[in-house]
């Protein structure tokens, strides 16, 4: 089974508990991992790693398309089921807008977008 890492994922880490200077083990497993094909995460996540010019785009460069996945065909047509799934569950509006660009109503609950399987 495969993972598929938000932006959070990374950031968090690097800013909480496994700073790449302080853990470097965690940012190794990330990319054994992926090298394993057991963890990915895509396009517009390494574009958003890159726009933090920090340590962290740094790690994330050399990574590429074969960590940060490109969406293709076949990745597309998923997109609707994905925002019907999400609208409905009991997140929160401003957490159902990162995934959707429909409007939905929600609930109170807290929003998980940390790792989707694959």
């Amino acid at each position: 089974m495969a993972y598929l890492l938000d932006a959070n994922v990374f950031i968090q880490a690097k800013n909480l508990h496994y700073g790449l200077d302080f853990c470097p083990a965690f940012w190794e497993w990330l990319i054994t991992c992926n090298r394993a094909g057991t963890v990915f995460s895509i396009e517009k996540v390494g574009d958003e790693l890159a726009a933090g010019a920090d340590e962290l785009s740094t790690w994330a460069a050399p990574l590429g398309s074969g960590f940060f996945l490109r969406p293709d065909a076949t990745v597309l047509p998923a997109l609707a089921n994905v925002s019907t799934w999400v609208t409905g569950q009991s997140y929160e509006a401003a957490a159902v807008s990162t995934f959707s660009p429909w409007p939905t109503t929600t609930s109170s609950a807290t929003p998980r977008r940390m790792a989707t399987r694959l």
